[in-house]
């Protein structure tokens, strides 16, 4: 039986990627667990249970956001260079 990734809070991420903003198409790896935002703005994200959250352009940037989202959306986002953590 495979083990639930979200039982997995504590562990370090093991992979990183380049987020593009879409409004439609999840993220090719499956749900991120944390988020680095490299340019400051808002960040407007679906959550795995597809709830749409927007983040305050407040987020620290260059620090790993423990956040768990499968995309992030275009409309509403500002921030740039965001990177997702697997």
């Amino acid at each position: 039986m495979a083990q639930d990734p979200f039982l997995r809070s504590t562990e370090p991420g093991n992979d990183l990627a380049a987020v593009t903003p879409h409004d439609t198409d999840n993220l090719a790896q499956g749900c991120a667990r944390g988020l680095i935002i490299t340019v400051a703005g808002t960040v407007a994200l679906v959550t795995p249970q597809d709830n749409v959250v927007t983040l305050p352009s407040a987020m620290a940037v260059g620090v790993i956001h423990s956040i768990r989202f499968k995309r992030i959306n275009n409309t509403g986002t500002t921030a740039t260079g965001l990177i997702a953590v697997f």
